[in-house]
């Protein structure tokens, strides 16, 4: 089978991220079976990445159709697999050469709301109000729309999509929910069910964005009374300058003496300690830009409790296994980190319901296999 997939900014940086990391690891799924597949995607990469082939072009925006349309006859693929947002579904006519493919989209863009994107905007930077605030100007019928006629189905990331999209097409186009996975080679070895000790320390683990609410986090910490309450920085892949920016904001809120911070890349087995040895990690998101992230799989899989916002899907999907909190209120989420950190009771009824939910967390193989059987259903 010849497959292409169409996504942005392709590069080996984003791998780990969603939603490059699925659409990486089902092209690599569907190579190791014998498949020819191709990226086409707007990022200066290596013409053939993994034995995968890159096709690079100045942009997917439909005001650069004529070089897509062209890749795209170049490569006569069987099936094309999409990513897709409001904006793209409105506004890129390359979209109507697909009607000569299988084509498919994936949906892994959260459909925010009016209100939870203006409850953002006073915490993110002009760029991502940008970036986010323009999807919701484009009207859900409009964009609804050409889903049904353009695509011939849908990949969500989970059933609250799904259902989204029933909704809006009036059940019009077929949708699937085909969650991501975590690797279990690198997971899975030497973790055992988390038990409660009196640990004092919360984690926070990703980029320390704004946009992931990393700012709300050390204003929410400023306002903890107890002042034995630690928080733990692990800004996987941040270099001195990067480190350097997160300890002036950490002094800013007068900080210093109950957070620490670490930064550059760690082996596997290291971060799963930090996670392990933490109450709970924290992922206060203002908005993110792929509805299922990884890393709360993986601290899920750990056994260690997360503190979430209600955005998109995840408080559905992680159930009894996190505290959700009010979007992007910061009096809240001190006030849940300081309920959880005194009552050890209710900490050990959410490690139960990690060790319970992790075993309902997905390999990558399996759902690259789910991935296989739609492409070719």
């Amino acid at each position: 089978m010849n497959v292409a997939f169409c996504i942005p900014q392709f590069k080996p940086a984003n791998l780990p991220l969603q939603p490059w990391l699925t659409v990486y690891r089902v092209a690599m799924s569907l190579r190791d079976r014998g498949d020819n597949v191709h990226v086409i995607t707007d990022e200066g990469v290596p013409e053939e990445f993994d034995h995968i082939h890159v096709n690079v072009v100045d942009s997917l925006r439909g005001t650069n159709s004529k070089q897509i349309v062209r890749q795209l006859q170049t490569i006569e693929p069987d099936s094309v697999i999409v990513t897709v947002t409001p904006l793209s579904l409105a506004t890129a006519c390359w979209y109507q050469i697909l009607h000569r493919y299988k084509a498919y989209g994936y949906l892994s863009y959260p459909f925010y709301t009016w209100k939870q994107i203006l409850r953002a905007f006073p915490h993110i930077c002009l760029r991502d109000r940008l970036e986010y605030g323009r999807h919701v100007l484009v009207p859900k019928r409009a964009w609804a729309d050409r889903l049904v006629r353009i695509f011939d189905a849908v990949i969500c990331q989970s059933t609250h999509t799904v259902q989204k999209i029933a909704s809006l097409t009036k059940s019009k186009i077929d949708a699937y929910a085909i969650p991501p996975g975590i690797d279990m080679d690198r997971w899975a070895s030497e973790i055992s069910p988390k038990s409660i000790h009196s640990t004092d320390y919360f984690l926070y683990l990703g980029t320390a964005s704004r946009i992931r609410g990393f700012k709300l986090l050390l204003d929410a910490f400023s306002r903890i009374s107890d002042s034995d309450i630690r928080l733990k920085i692990l800004a996987r892949g941040a270099d001195e300058t990067k480190l350097k920016e997160i300890k002036n904001a950490v002094v800013r809120y007068n900080l210093n003496n109950r957070v620490t911070i670490q930064g550059g890349w760690l082996e596997t087995d290291e971060i799963k300690k930090q996670i392990q040895s933490a109450a709970a990690v924290l992922f206060p998101f203002i908005l993110v830009p792929s509805e299922f992230p990884v890393s709360v799989l993986e601290a899920i899989y750990c056994g260690t409790p997360v503190v979430i916002t209600d955005l998109v899907n995840l408080p559905q999907a992680l159930c009894n296994a996190a505290i959700v909190v009010p979007h992007a209120n910061v009096q809240k989420l001190a006030s849940t980190i300081q309920k959880l950190h005194r009552q050890k009771e209710y900490q050990a009824e959410l490690v139960a319901a990690c060790n319970q939910l992790r075993k309902g967390i997905r390999t990558w193989d399996s759902v690259c296999k789910e991935w296989q059987y739609f492409l070719t259903r």
